[in-house]
């Protein structure tokens, strides 16, 4: 069984951090890079697939629409491609960490209650690990806040709650807003199939939501990525509580989470892209375009008709 994850310094850390730094190559740190400490290419990939099964984390792309059409120029549909691209690149980079730190000795076996609820909050940490330390090249952080969901309430209206505490800023439409939670709900149904259960009775479901979407500059006709991180951490008690209630059942539902915003850099983006998808497919034995159709964000609408 999975020992409880603890994200010490390894040396991938290290080889991560010189990966996010355009001074060095991404060659250079795969030739750095002590093989035996590499899942084989298909055993990753096959980490990448569990993920997928139990997910630690949710990716959605918000994408500016006027009558159903995309609004997005010929840049910003390359830029979105990148997003894509960066998003494969936590995954594997976060299960090839996942893999140095606890899977090589200890795999979890996600068809068991316990298991999963260990493997969803191993990689969901993982995760952030990679993003916050490795990901300095391509993601400028603007602001971190360490906030709380707190209601007390019945599952049927925990919904908008809790997609307004998270999405209120944005003045997303209603159609947007549905959208989002259709994909909520999809994510919340799979990891409600795996009977979660936790042998520790303070841990909590710790899960990522990745928001790519495009932000308009004041007095500029242009829009540029943006990335809103939410990493949440949700009482166990609460969890079981909403996904085992019916719609009128009154429930307390806590969760704290952090919410910080990235602002994306086109241009490092572009000057490596190259480069990321050769390790991609190094570490992986699979082409972009496989990776992107297990790992792409879901995509969502935010439709302003002329």
């Amino acid at each position: 069984m999975l020992t409880n994850y603890a994200p010490a310094p390894v040396t991938l850390s290290e080889e991560l951090l010189a990966f996010s730094s355009i001074k060095r190559s991404m060659t250079k740190m795969l030739q750095d890079a002590d093989p035996s400490a590499n899942p084989a290419p298909e055993s990753l990939f096959d980490m990448l697939h569990k993920d997928s099964n139990a997910p630690s984390s949710t990716a959605i792309a918000v994408i500016p629409t006027s009558n159903g059409q995309s609004t997005l120029s010929e840049d910003q549909m390359q830029q979105l491609q990148d997003v894509m691209m960066l998003t494969s690149f936590i995954s594997v980079a976060s299960m090839r960490y996942l893999y140095q730190t606890t899977y090589a000795k200890n795999p979890p076996d996600i068809t068991t209650p316990e298991g999963a609820a260990l493997f969803v909050k191993s990689a969901a940490n993982a995760k952030n690990f990679i993003l916050t330390s490795a990901l300095g090249g391509y993601l400028s952080l603007n602001t971190s806040v360490a906030r709380s969901f707190k209601q007390s309430t019945t599952s049927a209206d925990l919904h908008l709650g809790f997609l307004t505490s998270l999405f209120d800023g944005f003045n997303f439409p209603a159609a947007t807003v549905k959208e989002l939670d259709s994909v909520l709900t999809s994510v919340t149904q799979t990891l409600d199939s795996l009977k979660m259960s936790w042998s520790d009775q303070s841990s909590t479901l710790d899960h990522m939501i990745f928001l790519y979407h495009f932000e308009a500059v004041q007095g500029l006709d242009i829009k540029i990525p943006k990335v809103r991180l939410y990493f949440l951490h949700i009482d166990q008690s609460s969890w079981t509580a909403s996904v085992g209630k019916s719609s009128v059942t009154h429930i307390d539902f806590n969760m704290n989470f952090s919410d910080s915003d990235y602002d994306m850099d086109t241009t490092n983006t572009a000057g490596d892209r190259q480069k990321i998808k050769d390790m991609l497919h190094n570490l992986t034995g699979q082409d972009l375009d496989t990776l992107n159709k297990l790992l792409s964000p879901k995509v969502v609408q935010n439709d302003s008709p002329v």
